[in-house]
């Protein structure tokens, strides 16, 4: 009985002892994961990383995005008023706090809040805020409203308010030039609109009244003159480009050829003739298509996006060119394919090729960089150390209202990019547009239909019996 006993005994001290030492056990092992989850969330917390996993990478900034953020070093608030009773603005911030997230997490300068104006409308009247969906950037006592989220958007009103000196872009007049004011297909509304919402000024400037073009912090644009530029005129614009002025020159065929002796100084000519491109996506050879695009700083971020040009005439370096300035680099920007020709006879409205007619690539796109002066308009002491830039294309349309904002193409970027090089702002480079992609699946095929159904219907069912069966087996 004693002995019994003293089993008995044994046995629930032995028991105790397990119990106290799994409890022990599992109790540090609780401990210790929580820890590790602790540490884990900080962490994290401190290094903040998302991946973009999308095809298109719609939620991926751009090199010029992340480049213009790295250099904010003020503080910019960005307010998004949105109505939470409204489930569209429900949705609509909570894709523009993923987006605007990307920004935040990669400076302490940027913050982002929301605001339902519907519950605070003392807020909304504060920040002079009507429309929902609206997106308010303040830095310092400046403002900027926005209601697209869409990183071309987001990045511009970013530039706007932390942007001291914004450049100004002259456009000339006087000669019959595109209307920056105009409203036709053929204006340039709709370029100067772009340039403005990209933290651009934008003017206009008559030589028949002022003799001298502002040569600080501008870039002056010739946009296809349909008169001759008097000779004293074409000095004026030549002392500012030997001055390191900026210069867009744009000129269609049949146009009068503008500015012939500053781009002889600049080693390069104008071509009296019309292109004919065979490989024209759009089927008319008169109307090229650029897709592939030579190694240029402006065209860089282009590669694949199609650019359309309606009517060119080409351009051409010159073998030699005594007047042009030493340390000049001229690179070409635009060129057709090689199925192309350039055909020069082209009077009464009939355009004849002939075997002498220069064959592609051609080109009618150039950019140049470095001291342009050209000696006999210019004096000496007019020219300066800074160097010049100028961009040529030989097409005027391709900046037009028609065809800049056309969704399809190019072209918009294609002229602020040019502008942006012009300005040495090339953080502003336009952001190209990302591809669309189209997220609607695509109804199954007939095999695939099948292989749903047998897989689903018979695959499942045999496979879960099958694991079954190996269970029992195992444990038999």
């Amino acid at each position: 009985m004693k002995g019994e006993q003293n089993l008995l005994r044994r046995t629930k001290q032995i028991i105790k002892t397990r119990q106290v030492r799994i409890g022990t056990n599992a109790t540090v092992m609780t401990v210790a994961f929580l820890g590790i989850l602790v540490l884990l969330n900080i962490v994290v917390t401190r290094n903040h990383q998302r991946w973009d996993l999308t095809a298109s990478g719609e939620f991926s900034l751009s090199e010029q995005t992340e480049q213009i953020i790295q250099q904010i070093d003020q503080p910019v608030e960005i307010v998004g008023f949105y109505p939470q009773e409204n489930a569209i603005y429900r949705e609509r911030q909570k894709e523009t706090a993923s987006k605007l997230e990307e920004y935040t997490s990669r400076s302490t300068f940027i913050s982002y809040r929301t605001v339902d104006m519907d519950v605070d409308p003392l807020t909304a009247k504060q920040y002079e805020v009507t429309s929902p969906g609206t997106l308010v950037f303040v830095s310092g006592d400046r403002q900027q409203k926005v209601f697209g989220n869409d990183e071309a958007t987001l990045t511009g009103a970013l530039l706007k308010v932390t942007q001291s000196q914004p450049t100004t872009i002259y456009f000339l007049a006087g000669h019959k030039e595109r209307s920056i004011d105009g409203f036709e297909q053929q204006d340039y509304s709709q370029a100067r609109q772009v340039l403005e919402e990209n933290n651009f000024l934008v003017d206009t400037i008559n030589l028949f009244i002022t003799d001298t073009i502002p040569i600080d912090n501008t870039v002056l644009v010739v946009a296809e003159p349909q008169e001759p530029l008097p000779p004293d005129q074409e000095e004026v614009i030549a002392t500012y480009v030997a001055r390191g002025g900026r210069l867009l020159l744009l000129s269609n065929p049949l146009s009068p050829l503008p500015l012939t002796g500053l781009l002889e100084a600049a080693g390069l000519v104008w071509h009296d003739d019309i292109l004919l491109d065979r490989q024209s996506e759009l089927g008319n050879p008169f109307a090229p298509v650029v897709v592939d695009y030579p190694f240029n700083a402006v065209t860089e971020d282009l590669a694949g996006l199609p650019t359309f040009f309606l009517t060119v005439r080409t351009l051409g370096e010159q073998v030699a060119s005594p007047s042009s300035s030493p340390g000049v680099t001229v690179l070409p920007l635009l060129q057709s394919s090689s199925d192309s020709q350039a055909a020069t006879d082209f009077e009464g409205g009939e355009i004849r090729l002939s075997q002498s007619d220069r064959r592609g690539p051609l080109p009618f796109g150039y950019t140049v960089e470095g001291r342009v002066a050209a000696a006999t308009t210019v004096t000496t002491t007019a020219a300066s150390d800074t160097q010049a830039r100028l961009v040529i294309i030989g097409d005027a349309d391709f900046a037009s209202n028609a065809y800049l904002s056309s969704p399809s193409i190019a072209n918009g970027a294609l002229f602020l990019n040019a502008v942006a090089w012009l300005a040495e702002q090339e953080e502003l480079i336009a952001l190209p547009p990302k591809p669309q992609f189209d997220r609607s699946m695509a109804p199954l095929t007939d095999r695939q239909s099948k292989f749903v159904f047998y897989s689903s219907a018979f695959g499942l069912p045999l496979l879960v019996l099958a694991v079954g069966i190996g269970v029992w087996w195992r444990r038999r």
